[in-house]
């Protein structure tokens, strides 16, 4: 009898121990299943999160304001749109180019909005331009200055210089200045991104001061011209050419006002340690050289008071007795 109540005992003993091993064995699989489970979550919640940051980063790049500097900075291709005269429409490609200089350029420092005195360009672009009336491709080559200004040069079919472009990418977001023939006709352009809403650029130009202004003492055989291509409310591109024959000068390249009036401006030109002080009276300009004048051959003028041209007469032509 009491053997059997002693087997009796010893079985419940088993039984129960069987038991409290079984779940705790089931307690641990539940433990590890939900830390499992929590990593799994903390997972799926750490790549969502990853995948929404990097959404974000691709969206906050993709809807960057890009200013145009930066975007003729970068190695792709440059896609542009605009007008001439504010009516003939025109889309641009450019591309940045490793070339130091344009070989078929030629002596273009004797155009006004190719002119930049003691300054190298920071980039060179090659491409092409087309008017969207006629949808013909012309080869275009470009450069552009430290001072925010670009100068684009126009060849025919035989590589010959024609037309150019000048203007300022630091303004607006927007290139805007004077277009060029080579018969001496100036009209007015802006060029800006392709993808730009153009109705939300300031197309405004400031042209008070755009044109073309000679001396008072200019006849034929002996003349000076002041040409003004580009402007904004804090500079504007110039160019001075002075001819006495046989004797030529040239200087040009960006002055900087030197108050909010912007009734005087300021060139210098490091290289020479020449200031070049334009004061502006009305529609007369007053033209001063401090410093070294190497300019120009002898007997050339190039400062004193400047008109403007108010004719549509190429008075270069004139002066040079080719008219």
């Amino acid at each position: 009898m009491i053997r059997k109540i002693f087997t009796i005992c010893f079985v419940c003993i088993l039984i129960i121990s069987l038991s409290g091993c079984s779940e705790k064995n089931s307690t641990n699989k539940f433990t590890n299943d939900s830390q499992k489970n929590m990593s799994q979550d903390n997972n799926s919640t750490k790549k969502e999160d990853d995948e929404t940051s990097s959404k974000k980063a691709v969206e906050s790049v993709s809807t960057k304001n890009e200013t145009l500097p930066d975007y003729f900075s970068q190695k792709d291709k440059i896609l542009l749109v605009g007008k001439i005269n504010n009516e003939l429409d025109i889309h641009m490609e450019l591309k940045i180019t490793n070339k130091d200089h344009f070989d078929d350029v030629g002596e273009l420092y004797w155009n006004p909005i190719a002119t930049m005195t003691g300054l190298k360009p920071t980039f060179r672009y090659e491409g092409f331009y087309y008017y969207d009336k006629y949808q013909k491709n012309i080869r275009v080559e470009a450069e552009t200055y430290s001072n925010g200004y670009l100068a684009i040069y126009e060849f025919d079919e035989n590589n010959n210089f024609t037309n150019s472009f000048g203007g300022f990418l630091d303004v607006d977001n927007v290139l805007k200045g004077t277009w060029s023939n080579h018969k001496g006709t100036n009209y007015q352009f802006y060029l800006a991104q392709n993808t730009t809403k153009v109705e939300e650029l300031n197309l405004n130009f400031d042209t008070n001061k755009i044109g073309e202004y000679y001396t008072l003492e200019s006849h034929k055989g002996n003349f000076t011209c002041l040409n003004i291509v580009a402007a904004s409310d804090k500079k504007f591109k110039f160019h001075i050419s002075g001819y006495s024959r046989p004797n030529l000068g040239n200087v040009g390249g960006v002055a900087y006002y030197t108050d909010t009036s912007k009734k005087q401006a300021i060139f210098k030109d490091e290289e020479y340690n020449t200031e070049i002080t334009f004061s502006f009276e009305d529609k007369a300009i007053k033209v001063s050289i401090n410093g070294n004048t190497n300019y120009a051959g002898a007997h050339v003028k190039m400062d004193g008071t400047f008109k403007k041209n108010e004719t549509n007469k190429n008075l270069s032509a004139f002066y040079l007795g080719d008219d």
